[in-house]
């Protein structure tokens, strides 16, 4: 799922002047991945370069937001598995905070889009994470196993938190593996 808000959205009755738009204080609403906002669409499309002004870099409402859940349980190779949000990324997009679950977003062309990229919890895309020689490294420190792997080119980092009996939520190097 993803939540987005749209400051024009004319989703509000508002009697006795009929239906309007909540503008700046317009909730943010649920929807099922991938949204496609096309003008055959409820949403008629979006305005380009709204809200950002890129001569001061300035930030100014109203803009478009968006806003993903920290974690989902998807399937995945017939198992539940929880992915945690990393970041966004998109093309003809500019996100005010690339980082946080929630920002402010700008569409700067016809066709941009907008995706929020998940880690799927202890999920790797090498074949071999299930090989006798894998890439995952174990290690128990004589109080904590941690656990050390490798996808999509980067490192990840989590350990076995014994009180709650599970594994905590990884965390990347922030490098590539491969140059880019």
């Amino acid at each position: 799922s993803i939540e987005y808000k749209d400051p024009w959205l004319i989703d509000y009755d508002d009697p006795p002047y009929g239906r309007r738009n909540q503008s700046l204080a317009a909730p943010f609403k649920k929807y099922a991945a991938p949204l496609k906002l096309t003008l055959n669409s409820n949403f008629q499309g979006v305005f380009l370069n709204q809200g950002y002004d890129e001569n001061t870099q300035i930030w100014t409402p109203p803009y478009y937001s968006v806003r993903a859940p920290q974690q989902q349980a998807l399937s995945f190779h017939g198992e539940d598995i929880t992915w945690y949000f990393q970041r966004w990324e998109g093309d003809d997009v500019r996100f005010q905070h690339s980082n946080q679950r929630e920002t402010a977003v700008v569409f700067q062309a016809d066709g941009a889009e907008a995706r929020a990229v998940y880690k799927g919890h202890l999920a790797s895309s090498t074949p071999e994470a299930i090989a006798p020689n894998n890439p995952r490294k174990l290690v128990y420190d004589g109080s904590t196993f941690q656990l050390v792997y490798e996808d999509q080119g980067e490192i990840y980092y989590t350990r076995y938190n014994a009180s709650q009996q599970e594994w905590e939520q990884e965390g990347s190097s922030h490098f590539s593996l491969f140059p880019v």
